[in-house]
């Protein structure tokens, strides 16, 4: 009987146990705040100055983000402003402000989140898992923001982003 007992408690495991991706998958469900934002980025200045000039800092409550797995939508509103970069002997780029705005469709890995945009150009936003936690994730992607006092020119930004699910 014991037996019995204790493969009935195995077999039920192994039915509800979920695989690492499907966790994934049921932690996103629902909104999500966006507590900090860590950004770094090199931005090269034209000739005839051609310096390189690292940029970083973080940004605290910076938007959020919601997803729903019940028809794999998501939205997400993400901004915040950069710190103004002096230059010494040349002046300064002033605080530059950063959105990431938008909604589409998300599918996961264990791993990684994808986020598709429901824009024209179904833009992709890939975003590497460093922490899955359930009211707890980080993660972190690289995006090319365009900013404006450097003629738009196309600067890649590493962002990691912690989020705290509302409850």
């Amino acid at each position: 009987m014991k037996k019995i007992l204790f493969l009935s408690l195995i077999v039920a495991t192994m039915l509800t146990a979920c695989t690492e991706e499907e966790l994934v998958t049921k932690r996103l469900d629902g909104t999500w705040d966006v507590k900090k934002v860590d950004y770094s980025a090199k931005i090269i200045l034209p000739p005839p100055i051609s310096l390189e000039v690292p940029v970083s800092g973080i940004s605290e409550n910076s938007g959020n983000m919601v997803f729903s797995k019940k028809n794999d939508e998501c939205s997400y509103d993400i901004s915040f402003t950069t710190k103004p970069i002096e230059l010494t002997g040349l002046g300064s780029i002033p605080a530059t402000p950063i959105t990431i705005k938008g909604k589409g469709t998300w599918t996961n890995t264990a791993k990684e989140v994808t986020i598709t945009n429901s824009d024209s150009l179904k833009t992709k936003f890939v975003f590497a898992i460093q922490k899955n936690e359930r009211y707890l994730q980080e993660w972190k992607t690289t995006i090319n923001y365009q900013i404006a006092q450097l003629g738009n020119t196309p600067v890649p930004v590493t962002l990691v982003i912690t989020m705290e699910k509302k409850r």
